[in-house]
């Protein structure tokens, strides 16, 4: 037999603890945005894309959503679909950090070679020996370097601080 007030109080928690986090969402995407938005402003050669923005909100829903599930479960007293579901989310998570490691670690070579101005727009460089140009676009994951041909080379930000840099001049 159920017990109506116990499934009502369940009801009931369940409404407070998706409004709570539905607030919650909604503040952590502002503030994510505020920030990117700052670090946008503060980094000065760097632009972050719209896509970037997006990704990030996707990002926040879907935590969101998963926070929500595992909440449910607790409050339906489910804990063995709950730690299935967090063995699951950790696995996944693992998967997805590895599949994205190469990726992240461009970001973060990017953000330092920001941050410690390596390089700069128009600067003359040699990176490893053989690849040579002029800086012309500085990005998060990329360096744009102009070929003596007037060729564009594309190199990663890892490999960048990962080999030897010779800045020749700034033009």
């Amino acid at each position: 037999m159920i017990d109506i007030a116990s499934a009502s109080l369940k009801i009931v928690w369940i409404a407070v603890g998706a409004i709570v986090l539905f607030i919650l969402t909604k503040l952590v995407k502002k503030a994510a945005r505020r920030t990117l938005e700052k670090m946008d402003e503060s980094l000065e050669n760097i632009e972050f894309e719209e896509n970037f923005y997006v990704l990030t909100n996707k990002i926040l829903s879907i935590l969101s959503i998963v926070v929500f599930v595992i909440y449910v479960a607790y409050i339906f007293g489910m804990t063995d679909i709950f730690f299935a579901f967090i063995t699951g989310a950790s696995v996944f998570g693992l998967a997805i950090g590895i599949a994205t490691k190469d990726i992240i670690n461009n970001i973060i070579s990017g953000i330092i070679i920001f941050s410690t101005n390596t390089v700069k727009f128009g600067d003359r460089i040699v990176v490893d020996v053989k690849y040579k140009g002029v800086v012309r676009d500085i990005k998060l994951r990329n360096i744009v370097l102009e070929t003596e041909d007037g060729n564009r080379l594309i190199l990663p930000s890892s490999f960048l601080l990962s080999k030897s840099l010779e800045i020749v001049k700034s033009e």
